[in-house]
């Protein structure tokens, strides 16, 4: 082989080496920070299950027969 394959080839290999070392870490499972105890959750869900729902459109208007 000639001396600009040798080039090459270690030039591809470095910048598949540096390119394709960039993976994502694993952090394990993450800790709880909720400052509201069980029970004032639970309530809050009761309150927010019987309220309107703030996702919601508008009513379409009734089709004419």
């Amino acid at each position: 082989m000639t001396a600009s394959k040798i080039l090459s080839a270690v030039a591809l290999a470095l910048l598949a080496v540096a390119g394709g070392a960039h993976a994502e870490t694993y952090d394990g499972v993450h800790q709880l920070t909720s400052a509201a105890s069980r029970a004032d959750v639970a309530s809050q869900a009761v309150v927010a299950a019987h309220s309107a729902n703030p996702y919601a459109t508008a009513p379409t208007p009734a089709r004419p027969k």
